[in-house]
């Protein structure tokens, strides 16, 4: 069955979520910064947090249990990153890093704007 077509008004757009659904109404919003107005984010990741890899992290064995899908561009070939290694080790989450990957990617509007 086709999907009813939504009229929805660009300037009512927001993300809202707490935890993981934190992490995902950000990722939202920033990647598609120009069609939210706001987004409310509570005990949520920063942008791109969960696939980087920081000076100070430390890779576990990839296996069914720890990499559950866990896209990390510079992680080794057999290994991954902790679970939640952001909010649990706030210490290691380099923030220029994750600045500059939303600045020059081409996966998401431009935060400058």
């Amino acid at each position: 069955q086709k999907m009813p077509t939504l009229h929805i008004e660009r300037d009512d757009v927001l993300t809202a979520g707490c935890s993981n659904t934190a992490d995902f109404a950000h990722q939202f919003a920033v990647a598609f910064s120009s069609l939210v107005s706001g987004s409310c984010i509570f005990s949520g990741m920063p942008y791109h947090c969960a696939a980087t890899r920081f000076p100070l992290d430390y890779m576990v064995p990839k296996v069914p249990s720890t990499s559950a899908g866990i896209r990390c561009e510079s992680c080794d070939a057999n290994g991954t990153l902790i679970y939640d290694h952001c909010k649990n080790h706030p210490h290691w989450v380099d923030l220029e890093m994750l600045a500059k990957y939303a600045e020059t990617t081409d996966d998401v509007d431009d935060p400058r704007v």
